[in-house]
């Protein structure tokens, strides 16, 4: 998995001198979500993991992790669908994914 870390680092320079600011927020909110989702998938519930997906993905759209937006994308659907299976299926996705995001984040917040 290739983290998108120009287009992350083009999203939060974009924030100037509150950049920092900005990718310590996102990192908060990304690991909330984050969070949340698995905790849904651990409760079998997919409408509720939709749910959160659907967050992460604006998020991580808005920080230019794209990789990871795909993956949340497709749990938000299969959420919407009541589709368990396939949202369980994305998961080790979801987590390598999100683990890359969330080291390249941490850097931006030093």
């Amino acid at each position: 998995m290739t983290v998108d870390k120009d287009s992350i680092n083009t999203a939060v320079s974009a924030f100037g001198p509150h950049a920092q600011q900005f990718a310590t927020l996102t990192l908060a909110d990304a690991n909330r979500l984050f969070e949340e989702l698995v905790q849904a998938l651990d409760n079998d519930n997919a409408h509720e993991a939709g749910i959160a997906a659907h967050s992460l993905k604006s998020i991580m759209k808005q920080t230019g992790a794209m990789s990871l937006a795909d993956v949340t994308f497709t749990i938000e659907q299969a959420g919407k669908n009541n589709d368990l299976a396939t949202c369980k299926q994305a998961l080790p996705s979801l987590q390598e994914n999100f683990a890359s995001v969330k080291q390249h984040l941490e850097t931006l917040t030093a």
